[in-house]
C-alpha cells in the first residue's frame, strides 16, 4: 500500500507525488523486520540504507556496531556524499512503524532531510512514542509521514523516492507481526514429520492465547524444546494444562519454543506452529456443545447419548442453526439419530471443523430413526451438524426446530 505524504503538511509548494522521476520498493529479507537507516547527511540526506532484523535476532538489541553494516545504499555516490554516517536504530525488541521526513530545496533541486522513525515493540506491540533523530540535520522540519496501521503494524520494507541519485521522499511496506514470523518460520526450513507426531497434532496449526504462567521457563507458558513431541510431554506434565502450541525454529528466537494452554483454544491456520490438545484421561469424555447457544454438556460414558435441540431463525427447510460437537479426545466414529419426539422426518449432515471435509449424510429419518455409525477423520476437534427438514407430517415447507441424538465412539 503506498501511503506516501500522509497528514503532514508540504514543506515545498510541489506535489509529493511528483517529486520524483521514479521511486523503488525494498524489502528486507523475508522473516525480518526494518528497525531503522543508516545515512549519510549534512543539510540534507546524500546517501539512505535500509537496516533489517531477522526474527532468530528479535531479542537481541541492535546497534550500528552488533549489527550486521547495510547492504543496500539509495543516493549519491560514495565520492559525492557528506562524510559523516549516522545510524537510526529502534531499540531491542523493536521495528519500526512511523516515519517523518522533510525536503529541502536548494537550487530548485528537492532533498530528503530530517528523517526520524518512530518504533513499536515487536512482543508488546507497544508503540515508543519517542522519534529517534540521528539523521535530523540543524535546519528544517519533518513535513511529511507515513505510519503502518490497523493489523499491519511493522515495517519490512520501503518505497524510496529518485530524482537522478537525489531522495525525494520515503514510505514503508507494513505487515502483521504474524506474517513476518510464519515467513522466518518458512526462511529457516524447519520440516515436521508427520510421522514423529504427537497423538492429536496438526501441523500448520495454532491455537492462541490462554497460556500457561510457567515459572521455570520465560512467563505465560513458553517453554523451549526441541520437537513437538516435547512440547506435548510437557503439556502432560503440567496440572491444568489443556492444550499446546508448538513455534517453529526461527518464528521467535533461533531456538522452537512451547506454549501450555489452560483451556482448548479454537484452532487457527498459520504456518508457524504444531498445535494439538491432550487425550482425555481415564473417564473422561467427549464435550458436546449446541452452537451459537454456547450450551455445554458432557458425554457421561463412551455408551451414553446426548440429545441436542436448535430453533431454526430460517424459512425455509435448511436450518441455520448448527449444533457443534466439541472433541476433547480422538474419536473413531460419530452416531447420530432422529428423537422419537419429531412429526416429521429429517436429515442431518456431518462435516468437520477444520477443513470442512463432510464426514456423512444420514439421508431422511423418520422420528426414531438413526444412521449407521460414521468415521471421523483423526486430528477433527469439532463436528458440525446441520439439519434439513422433510416435508411430511407437521412439516408444511419450513423447518423450524429439530433435535438430534448423538452418540461418540472414543479412538
Amino acid at each position: 500500500m503506498d501511503r506516501l505524504g500522509g497528514a503532514g503538511v508540504l514543506a515545498v509548494a510541489v506535489p509529493l507525488r511528483a517529486l520524483a522521476d521514479a521511486y523503488q520498493d525494498w524489502s528486507c529479507p523475508k522473516g525480518s523486520f526494518l528497525v531503522g537507516f543508516s545515512g549519510y547527511r549534512g543539510a540534507w540526506i546524500d546517501e539512505l540504507a535500509p537496516r533489517c532484523a531477522s526474527c532468530e535476532n528479535w531479542a537481541t538489541k541492535l546497534s550500528g556496531s552488533s549489527h550486521p553494516a547495510p547492504a543496500d545504499w539509495f543516493g549519491k555516490p560514495a565520492e559525492a556524499r557528506a562524510r559523516f554516517q549516522r545510524d537510526e536504530l529502534c531499540a531491542g525488541n523493536e521495528a519500526v512503524t512511523a516515519v517523518r521526513w522533510g525536503l529541502a530545496t536548494p537550487d530548485d533541486e528537492v532533498h530528503l532531510q530530517n528523517l526520524q522513525i518512530q518504533c513499536i515493540n515487536v512482543i508488546s506491540r507497544i508503540v515508543n512514542q519517542q522519534w529517534h533523530t540521528e539523521l535530523v540535520s540543524d535546519n528544517g522540519s519533518p513535513g511529511h509521514d507515513d505510519h503502518c496501521g490497523g493489523a499491519a503494524t511493522f515495517a519490512y520494507g520501503m518505497k524510496i523516492g529518485l530524482d537522478g541519485t537525489s531522495l525525494t521522499r520515503l514510505g514503508l511496506d507494513c505487515a502483521a507481526s504474524s506474517q513476518v514470523f510464519a515467513d522466518a518460520a518458512v526462511a529457516n526450513g524447519e520440516t515436521i514429520d508427520p510421522a514423529s507426531l504427537p497423538p492429536m497434532a496438526v501441523i500448520g496449526q495454532d491455537r492462541p492465547d490462554s497460556d500457561i504462567p510457567i515459572a521455570a521457563g520465560f512467563g505465560y507458558g513458553i517453554l523451549q524444546v526441541a520437537n513437538p513431541g516435547q512440547c506435548y510431554q510437557a503439556c502432560g506434565n503440567q496440572p491444568g494444562c489443556k492444550a499446546w502450541t508448538y513455534l517453529k525454529r526461527g518464528v521467535r528466537g533461533s531456538e522452537p519454543t512451547c506454549y501450555l494452554k489452560s483451556i482448548v483454544p479454537a484452532p487457527k491456520s498459520d504456518a508457524c506452529c504444531v498445535s494439538g490438545v491432550m487425550p482425555p484421561t481415564a473417564g473422561h469424555s467427549p464435550l458436546i456443545k449446541l452452537g451459537k447457544l454456547g450450551k455445554l454438556v458432557q458425554q457421561a460414558s463412551p455408551d451414553d447419548t446426548q440429545t441436542l435441540s436448535a430453533t431454526c431463525t430460517s424459512t425455509g427447510e435448511v436450518c441455520d442453526r448448527p449444533a457443534v460437537v466439541d472433541l476433547q479426545g480422538e474419536v473413531a466414529s460419530v452416531q447420530v439419530s432422529a428423537p422419537a419426539s419429531h412429526c416429521s422426518p429429517i436429515s442431518y449432515r456431518l462435516t468437520t471443523d477444520n477443513r470442512g471435509d463432510l464426514i456423512g449424510d444420514t439421508g431422511p429419518l423418520a422420528p426414531g430413526a438413526g444412521a449407521p455409525p460414521m468415521s471421523v477423520p483423526r486430528t477433527t476437534r469439532q463436528i458440525y451438524i446441520t439439519a434439513t427438514g422433510i416435508p411430511g407430517g407437521c412439516n408444511k415447507g419450513k423447518l423450524g426446530g429439530w433435535a438430534v441424538v448423538v452418540k461418540l465412539t472414543p479412538r
